[in-house]
């Protein structure tokens, strides 16, 4: 595999992580606007389960692991790719 072939896979991985984290960070606000309004109305009942929550907050952190991970191979690549010219590596 060519090396811009690799960095172009993660970079498409890391743009789908980046993605999944918007989504996620979009939920767990529209949560807190139906809790808070739910609460300044005085509803007996939450809008929001606890469980969802933990379980959106759980994703969010394994998609900020994934971001992170990702990031540090993208940079492993570029110096390998760079470390491979140098040795006058065929490309």
């Amino acid at each position: 595999m060519e090396p811009h072939e690799r960095t172009e896979m993660v970079d498409a991985l890391l743009a789908e992580a980046n993605q999944h984290l918007e989504v996620l960070a979009s939920a767990l606000a529209a949560q807190d606007i139906a809790q808070h309004t739910a609460e300044s109305q005085h509803t007996v009942q939450s809008t929001s389960h606890p469980q969802t929550r933990h379980t959106l907050q759980q994703e969010r952190r394994w998609w900020e692991e994934t971001s992170q991970k990702l990031t540090e191979v993208r940079d492993a690549l570029a110096h390998i790719e760079q470390s491979e010219q140098q040795r006058g590596v065929p490309m």
